[in-house]
């Protein structure tokens, strides 16, 4: 539970035992996109390139765990790291299962497919709950943002901004180096489009230094981001534009370059009608939906 009974998906880095025990009561992480490769996947099996890539994946503890602090960091873990391996093949057997690959790739999205969809969750529910507070228990689920009540505007944006800099991918971790799957899921995910005319996509990767090579994630056309109230659908369409654009060059969006921002700007506006139809008359008006506060 993230706080305020909503619920969410668990992706943890939690090393386990040679019986498959995990150590969740001495050493665990929840995941998020500025989780460090060198702090994820305990508990996971991981494959890939480079091997010996060092992170928490395809440890096995085979002794108890003594904790050096009372909250101990997990590279406190005294065990050996097998690092990124070629296939699983010296862990298990793995000719009863249908691939002996737990691509590195796949993992590092689907870790990015939880923490966002997890923030959606938080922002839709929040925000419904208190824009009903405000609205005297009524939904207000079709309003637009200047149809909100005022005194429900804050409390909204509050909820709604983490989704923004997670959307911009603005606390990425950055990544050690080049890092390659070997399974194929990189050419199957990046072939999922949708494109824009130039051919240009938000599931294109760069797995060099960072994981996308564009600051915006795909998951702004997923079925959890549609079902978010139209005011709050429309507040981030309003904010992803004044970013975007260059109006808005406070922190943390510094960091973003021009070309990457113009870059993402086209390709959401011309792969999302709904997202290019708010961007028009954002940028007609040019009234700032939010001023930052950095």
């Amino acid at each position: 539970m993230m706080g305020g009974g909503v619920p969410r998906f668990l992706f943890m880095s939690s090393p386990v035992t040679v019986t498959g025990e995990p150590l969740t009561a001495l050493i665990s992480k929840d995941i998020t996109d500025a989780t460090p490769i060198s702090e994820r996947w305990g508990g996971w099996y991981v494959t890939g390139k480079p091997d010996g890539l060092t992170h928490l994946g395809n440890i096995q503890v085979s002794g108890p765990v003594q904790p050096t602090q009372v909250a101990p960091d997990l590279s406190q873990l005294k065990v050996k790291r097998p690092g990124t391996l070629a296939n699983l093949d010296r862990l298990f057997n793995t000719q009863p299962y249908l691939t002996d690959h737990s691509d590195i790739v796949a993992l590092l999205i689907f870790e990015h497919q939880v923490y966002i969809e997890n923030i959606i969750t938080r922002a839709s529910y929040k925000a419904r709950t208190l824009v009903a507070r405000a609205n005297d228990g009524q939904s207000a689920d079709a309003l637009t943002w200047d149809e909100l009540p005022a005194k429900a505007r804050p409390i909204v944006k509050a909820m709604l901004e983490p989704l923004v800099k997670a959307l911009l991918l603005v606390d990425a971790t950055h990544l050690p180096g080049r890092i390659t799957g070997n399974s194929g899921f990189d050419r199957w995910f990046q072939a999922q489009g949708p494109r824009d005319p130039a051919g240009r996509s938000l599931r294109e990767l760069d797995l060099t230094t960072r994981v996308f090579r564009y600051p915006l994630s795909y998951m702004i056309y997923s079925v959890g981001f549609d079902g978010l109230p139209a005011y709050a659908k429309e507040y981030v369409y309003r904010r992803l534009t004044e970013i975007l654009s260059g109006r808005d060059q406070s922190a943390p969006y510094t960091q973003l370059t021009a070309a990457d921002r113009a870059t993402a700007l086209q390709i959401l506006t011309a792969t999302q009608p709904s997202f290019a139809t708010s961007a028009q008359t954002a940028l007609a008006q040019g009234k700032p939906v939010s001023t930052p506060t950095g």
